[in-house]
């Protein structure tokens, strides 16, 4: 089986580092297509001209930031800016213009189901996600006989691996390609898969080589599976890989009213295929007894990271309730390239007793971080639900967060949460509740409340997607 790109019409240029860019460069050799090497440093291209239309793509290893590469190459040479392609946007839309050589076509689907990951079993948001839907559908489907997997592309990333032990999957119940050096492999490994052993039903949740392949396969292998595609994030990269691959697609989801809005303004004659869809985990009414004493309980859980997630936000946060003499309490849940720096402050201010930095919790013991905290804080810049808000509604937690994700489907301004747009703003509102509990905890009701409410219009959506599939009656 071989991969092959006909009538390209321009040069290709690969920037990077010299080991990444090699890889680029071998999958663009098995393409049979040529390639110009533009060095690693952004001197390097200042003086580069590009016809029009010709990509530079950017080799990206596991610690590379593409948006700060891309930038430190457009302030040496402004005119590259719109020819910069990320290494795996790149090839999603080269592949897109490929042929399948030398394979079988694929057989009648099998009665299964395949949840594909994002990444691999790293620790994140969707890939939470994606295994809350592995074990909600093994629920339904396994009295059936129905077998569910989960696909894992394992790769090098930035992102801190956990293994499907940390998500509780049994080993028999996962179906792993790589690693791999190249986007090509992944691709061929996929379809290779298929040729053999298509399930009925595919969950796509993000990986640009595996929905690569499915497309490949539906194109020109006879594939049949029916492919739901999951957008998890309001951002670029995840729209642009369902718009250009959307012909094999039957359904998409978004996890957020604002993406699903999104695809629809991208994807006007799709709109009857695309709907929201909230995974929204059992209500926890118990928990609300469980909130008891004079101490606001407050709890974070994030990724501990910089940019989009604004975890550095809790500095400011807990100084400033410090400072006030609010009764507080701050458990911290996550990992990340802030953990460190988090740890130091909290041990100069002296804070060690009102602030807990706890590290990564498997998820299994997330319910116990939250049954007995008062309020949930989050500051991401966007998100797609998240989560993380989803979990702590289910526990009664009042939401003080930013407006981002699905904030706005479930808070009501101070009736039952609160939107924020800054660490000051935090700091005034968690002072507030620190010193009207009663209020807090009354508010915790209606958060409660509402989420359930929310919860059962969202019940019936995944049921509805295995009758449309065949899979149940």
């Amino acid at each position: 089986m071989k991969l092959a790109v006909t009538g390209w019409p321009s040069p290709i240029y690969v920037y990077g580092n010299p080991e990444v860019r090699a890889a680029v460069c071998r999958d663009l050799q098995r393409l049979e297509l040529a390639y110009i090497e533009v060095g690693s440093s952004p001197q390097e291209v200042a003086g580069l001209t590009l016809e029009e239309g010709a990509p530079l793509v950017i080799a990206l290893g596991p610690e590379d930031i593409f948006g700060k590469i891309r930038g430190e190459l457009a302030a040496q040479n402004e005119s590259l800016r719109p020819h910069i392609w990320r290494d795996i946007e790149f090839f999603s839309e080269l592949l897109t213009h490929a042929q399948v050589e030398d394979a079988p076509l694929c057989p009648e689907p099998e009665r299964s189901v395949a949840v594909g990951m994002n990444i691999d079993f790293v620790l994140g948001g969707a890939e939470t996600w994606a295994t809350q839907l592995f074990f909600g559908l093994k629920e339904k489907l396994s009295p059936r006989g129905i077998p569910v997997a989960m696909w894992e592309a394992r790769q090098d990333s930035p992102y801190q691996y956990v293994g499907r032990e940390f998500y509780n999957i049994p080993e028999k119940d996962v179906v792993q390609f790589g690693k791999y050096q190249g986007f090509v492999d992944y691709t061929l490994a996929v379809l290779e898969r298929l040729t053999r052993q298509a399930p009925a039903l595919y969950f796509d949740n993000g990986s640009m080589q595996m929905l690569s392949a499915f497309f490949l396969a539906k194109k020109y292998l006879g594939l049949k599976t029916e492919i739901i595609s999951v957008v998890h994030g309001y951002a670029s990269i995840f729209f642009g890989r369902v718009t250009r691959c959307q012909g094999c697609i039957d359904r998409l989801i978004g996890v957020s009213d604002a993406i699903a809005e999104e695809l629809r303004q991208r994807l006007p004659h799709r709109e009857q295929d695309i709907s929201v869809y909230l995974q929204l985990p059992q209500a926890q009414p118990e928990s609300l007894g469980k909130k008891s004493g004079s101490t606001l309980g407050i709890a974070y859980a994030a990724r501990l990271e910089i940019g989009n997630k604004r975890c550095l936000w809790l500095l400011d946060v807990m100084d400033g309730l410090a400072a006030a003499g609010a009764d507080f309490a701050l458990s911290i849940a996550g990992d990340g390239e802030c953990y460190e720096l988090l740890k130091e402050h909290i041990q100069e201010r002296g804070l060690g007793d009102r602030v807990h930095l706890l590290g990564r919790i498997p998820h299994q013991e997330m319910d116990t971080f939250y049954q007995d905290k008062d309020v949930f804080v989050n500051f991401s810049v966007t998100e797609g639900g998240p989560l993380t808000l989803f979990e702590s509604l289910s526990h009664g937690l009042v939401p003080v967060v930013t407006d981002a994700g699905c904030a706005r489907r479930f808070i009501r301004e101070g009736e039952n949460g609160y939107l924020i747009d800054s660490p000051e703003a935090a700091v005034e509102t968690l002072k507030s509740l620190a010193g009207n509990l009663a209020l807090c905890r009354a508010l915790g009701e209606k958060a409660l409340a509402g989420y359930i409410s929310q919860r059962e219009d969202m019940e019936d959506q995944v049921p509805r997607w295995l009758e449309e599939s065949g899979l149940t009656e």
